[in-house]
């Protein structure tokens, strides 16, 4: 028996439970330091409601991802860690400086250094961000490399920087969008005129 299944953006499939967050590739273990610290979010996985997986890992990529970040880490047995980028010029420690197990979860995992010195980094492959878009919406919610997505304004509004009010932008190979303004403004109503009264 087959099933035709989807990998949909946050991370689950169309029709299972199954949790797909395989779009992520481990990076390595780094040191915790400098453009590797990943500190856009920092939260305790047993925090994290979501019940769709069990294991630490896969917690703090779902997390990551759901939050528009594309890189995600573990530190300290129970800490995750996102952010949109991380140092690609650092040197990767080996393995076992990251093998301290998860706290919770699945037994067997490895979740980082022993306290915050050192920190395994995950990346979504072949994937940008989430579009976080402001009075617009786009016609898809794909996100992978290559895809081309058409954003348009609200009614009402435009773009900041050219006062149009649609746009295009493509995953680029970088896995960042070509275009990144997403965010739409008010604009005046043709005919308005307004007048200014200054002091004497």
């Amino acid at each position: 028996m087959q099933q035709r299944m989807t990998c949909q953006q946050w991370g689950n499939w169309s029709s299972t439970a199954v949790d797909c967050t395989a779009d992520f590739t481990f990076v390595g273990c780094f040191a915790n330091s400098g453009g590797n610290q990943l500190n856009a979010i920092s939260i305790d996985v047993s925090t994290i409601n979501d019940n769709t997986v069990t294991n630490y890992v896969d917690k703090c990529r779902k997390h990551c991802l759901s939050n528009g970040f594309p890189v995600a880490g573990m530190v300290n047995g129970d800490t995750c860690k996102c952010a949109a980028s991380y140092d690609t010029s650092a040197s990767p420690l080996t393995s076992t400086s990251c093998n301290t197990a998860c706290t919770g979860g699945d037994p067997g995992f490895w979740c980082g250094g022993s306290g915050t010195n050192n920190i395994m980094i995950f990346k979504t492959a072949n994937q940008c961000p989430p579009l976080t878009l402001t009075l617009a919406t786009a016609n898809t919610s794909l996100h992978a490399i290559g895809t081309v997505v058409g954003i348009t304004c609200d009614p009402g509004y435009m773009f900041r920087d050219t006062e149009a009010t649609t746009r295009v932008t493509e995953c680029l190979a970088n896995e960042l969008w070509s275009d990144g303004v997403q965010s739409c403004m008010g604009k005046c109503s043709m005919g308005l005129v307004i007048f200014v009264f200054l002091g004497d």
